[in-house]
């Protein structure tokens, strides 16, 4: 019985020990994943339509192309208020977006 029971014992810690460094890379890609989601910004007065859909959430590739319409016709924005000016730009869509949003 104490046998087995040390057997037992013994493929239990080793199955444990296994699944450590896979949790643990896990938590690092996670972690990565986090801080790739976190740095990823656009720049409205520099950057395509393209970008600025892809980046940024509830903007679609109109309302991107017409970010930049506006911006080539009245030149940079300064503000996030400045960013109201163009059409389907809300409050709701601006705060949900202002960390992702730089105009420098």
């Amino acid at each position: 019985m104490k046998r087995n029971f040390r057997s037992a014992f013994l493929v239990a810690s080793l199955l444990a020990l296994s699944m450590v460094p896979a949790i643990g890379a896990e938590t690092q890609s996670g972690k990565s994943a986090m801080a790739q989601t976190v740095a990823e910004t656009v720049n409205v007065n520099s950057a395509s339509a393209e970008q600025i859909a892809h980046i940024l959430k509830g903007v679609g590739a109109k309302k991107a192309a017409l970010i930049v319409e506006y911006r080539e016709a009245h030149g940079p924005f300064k503000s996030l208020d400045e960013l109201k000016a163009v059409k389907g730009l809300g409050d709701k869509l601006l705060s949900a977006n202002a960390d992702k949003i730089r105009f420098k």
